[in-house]
């Protein structure tokens, strides 16, 4: 193969030159550094939390007692904790407590607003009987009374 070797004024023209042989010599690139590469986007804490609560609905194959099941994620990880709570780990003890504690609070908080709310409703329907009188309202009521009466009502 034949190289080709341009003469002298040619190879001393810059490469933007316009001169078709020497706006580049072969083998060099426009952009000899390349194309940059993308940088890869931030993950935002509103996405994270809707990625960790979809892979914690997954559901996975286990065996318990010799048969297999496909429980969420979620729950595998609760039993988990829960065993190794009741083995004595004390990490897994502390961690279970907070989230009762936790728990507890949050229902305590709902029965609260959930009787505030009763009572209002109540005491509207004693002053005007007409507030509330559909068949949809008594049912709300009534399941309202039902889940301030009950104490173990968490849904």
């Amino acid at each position: 193969m034949r190289e080709r070797n341009p003469g002298p004024e040619i190879a001393d023209a810059p490469p933007h030159s316009g001169k078709k042989d020497t706006r580049w010599k072969p083998g060099q690139s426009g952009n000899p550094k390349g194309r940059p590469r993308k940088r890869p986007k931030a993950i935002t804490s509103r996405q994270y939390r809707a990625d960790f609560l979809k892979a914690l609905q997954r559901r996975v194959p286990v065996r318990i007692a010799g048969k297999l099941c496909r429980p969420p994620l979620e729950e595998i990880a609760v039993d988990k904790l829960l065993m190794m709570a009741a083995q004595g780990n004390f990490a897994a003890i502390k961690l279970v407590l907070q989230h009762r504690r936790k728990l507890v609070r949050e229902h305590e908080e709902t029965q609260k607003m959930l009787g505030e709310l009763l009572l209002k409703y109540e005491e509207q329907v004693k002053t005007d009987p007409t507030f509330m009188a559909e068949p949809e309202d008594q049912l709300f009521i009534r399941e309202l009374r039902r889940r301030v009466l009950d104490p173990f009502t968490l849904d």
